[in-house]
């Protein structure tokens, strides 16, 4: 079984505004990096294999005291990585992705046979983990938007 960590990007100066959507330069603000240091933290004990990210800065941002902490690269690709990640890394304890509030939906919703309809009905927040598990029998959802104490300073 292959545990997938599902983090969205910590916060920046556009969350609550804005949908930065695919906007490059969006930068996480101090309120972010705190988040993704307690991330780091939080997730230290994880035995992770990999830690997958978009190109944009933000989830680098995000994505480096995680792989720092666990003394790997990010490795900035997210796009149909979800069906090939079991393969690539079956039997491993766990891998982490850090994207898009988006993304995120679109994972959970696949694995928890969730219509797409329903995305405007969920939010996943800043900081907060979602948790997959991948076997060849099929994906179990674990936990979403977890906060696991990183909301708070």
């Amino acid at each position: 079984m292959t545990r997938v960590l599902l983090v969205r990007h910590a916060t920046n100066d556009t969350v609550g505004r804005l949908v930065a959507g695919w906007t490059p330069g969006v930068h996480l603000n101090e309120e972010g990096r705190g988040q993704a240091e307690r991330l780091a933290r939080r997730l230290a004990g994880e035995r992770l294999r990999a830690v997958y990210a978009s190109s944009l800065e933000r989830t680098l941002e995000t994505a480096r005291p995680i792989a720092a902490a666990h003394r790997l690269e990010v490795q900035a690709r997210v796009v149909s990585w979800l069906e090939g990640v079991r393969d690539r890394h079956a039997g491993r304890e766990a891998v982490a992705a850090v994207t898009h509030g988006d993304v995120v939906k679109a994972a959970v919703f696949h694995c928890g046979g969730v219509s797409l309809d329903q995305v405007h009905r969920w939010d996943i927040a800043p900081a907060f983990v979602s948790t997959l598990e991948l076997e060849a029998s099929g994906a179990r959802l674990v936990s979403v938007n977890d906060t696991g104490g990183t909301a708070g300073p």
